[in-house]
């Protein structure tokens, strides 16, 4: 974890941190967070930047940094074979993809089967039983369609906010950031289950900054 690339061992990486010059990425600089007001217990824990283009200013530190979470304007395939937007956040503490009732409806989706889930949200003390429908959803790719398996629940974020400008990061100035401007509710949430399918190993990074990660 010293600056996050590929195809080399952090032994042998030349890069510190550029807040500190430890030997760790910036994302992993305890001196940073205890700086910035962090006061946490990590002797059992591993912290991670998940700070890539796909991500969203929603939430603001005391340092007045933008964090952003994955997030994306993609296209879905409905009944009618006509593509329809929807705002989609892409998230790895999730165990499964969830629909909307709302984007259900707009694509007239296909209905699999009906499941009994536990769903556990945040800051619930325990996991509520419920019966979800499950649909299958067609993500356009730009040549082709890609099909996930989501569950049905009535709201999964209202009034989500993102916005990214590629021209204030130097890494991202020769790319297209426009479908990571996110604005209103999320209709679609990718969990693990389908997470690697959709967002490829190809990363652009910024030791100061958002880092990129290509999707299909």
């Amino acid at each position: 974890f010293t600056c996050l690339s590929n195809n080399h061992f952090s032994a042998r990486c030349i890069h510190t941190c550029t807040y500190c010059n430890g030997r760790h990425h910036i994302s992993l600089c305890f001196a940073k967070l205890n700086n910035a007001g962090f006061k946490r217990h990590y002797d059992n824990a591993t912290l991670i930047s998940d700070k890539t283009v796909h991500e969203n200013k929603t939430m603001n530190n005391n340092t007045n940094e933008t964090i952003y979470l994955q997030a994306r304007v993609l296209h879905f395939l409905s009944d009618k074979n006509s593509l329809v937007k929807g705002n989609t956040l892409f998230d790895k503490g999730s165990h499964r993809t969830y629909i909307s009732e709302d984007l259900v409806k707009k694509l007239n989706a296909k209905l699999i089967n009906s499941q009994t889930c536990n769903i556990n949200t945040f800051g619930s003390e325990k996991a509520e039983k419920r019966v979800c429908n499950l649909y299958e959803v067609n993500i356009s790719t730009g040549d082709t369609f890609l099909t996930v398996y989501a569950l049905e629940v009535p709201i999964i974020c209202k009034n989500f906010k993102q916005k990214v400008n590629g021209k204030e990061h130097k890494n991202l100035c020769d790319i297209d950031v426009d479908g990571c401007n996110v604005v209103g509710d999320i209709d679609l949430l990718i969990g693990c289950d389908h997470y690697w399918s959709i967002l490829n190993n190809d990363i652009r990074n910024n030791f100061e900054g958002p880092v990129a990660m290509s999707s299909k």
